[in-house]
């Protein structure tokens, strides 16, 4: 029988939103259809919550979510800088498909331990349906290939990390995307299943 002392500590984390809206138009999500309200809260008082985060809780994890975050880079390369100045863990949600060549180092040394890549299907026709864009699937590749090949010459660089999300479509063809996300080199794979949303009514 394990006992408190054998497991592991709960690191404290922190959420934020870069932005709910989105490029993509994906089918089991509705944020693509919300627009960012005039008075959102503005990058540096995004920053300003960070740091009472960290002060707060100095082993933290910062996720810095949306949306797709990579609509403002500034803001993410921002809080990334801070993150890494306050010590904490910061992680980033992105479909990487708006990723610029000229970002690929900046963002790999921005202070992020992990860019987190969502990538559902091992297919442009399959992952490209799911997401309602053409040439998602294509873009997406791309740029994780290329994180995952310019990470190798820089030390402490983020790890690249791939998110899927399990649903039924994926199920019969789950071991051959496993298996395509391991060629492309990437540190981790994050498998978590559907969930519904409040505005999204996709199964």
């Amino acid at each position: 029988m394990s006992s408190a002392s054998d497991t592991l500590p709960v690191k404290p984390w922190l959420i934020m939103d870069i932005t709910t809206e989105c490029n993509l138009r994906c089918k089991h999500c509705h944020l693509w259809t919300t627009k960012e309200p005039k008075n959102a809260i503005r990058t540096e008082e995004k920053v300003r919550v960070l740091r009472e985060f960290g002060e707060w809780k100095r082993n933290g994890v910062v996720l810095l979510a949306g949306g797709e975050t990579l609509l403002k880079p500034d803001e993410v390369f921002a809080m990334a800088a801070e993150a890494k100045r306050l010590g904490l863990d910061a992680k980033l949600l992105t479909n990487l498909t708006l990723l610029q060549e000229e970002w690929d180092k900046p963002l790999l040394q921005s202070g992020l331990s992990e860019i987190c890549v969502s990538l559902d299907a091992p297919t442009a026709e399959s992952y490209d349906h799911s997401r309602g864009v053409p040439g998602t699937f294509e873009k997406a590749v791309a740029a994780i290939k290329r994180l995952v090949q310019l990470r190798k010459n820089l030390p402490g660089a983020a790890d690249i990390q791939v998110n899927t999300i399990l649903k039924k479509s994926l199920l019969p063809v789950l071991s051959e995307h496993l298996d395509f996300v391991r060629s492309l080199g990437v540190e981790k794979i994050f498998v978590m299943p559907l969930e519904r949303t409040f505005g999204s009514s996709w199964p």
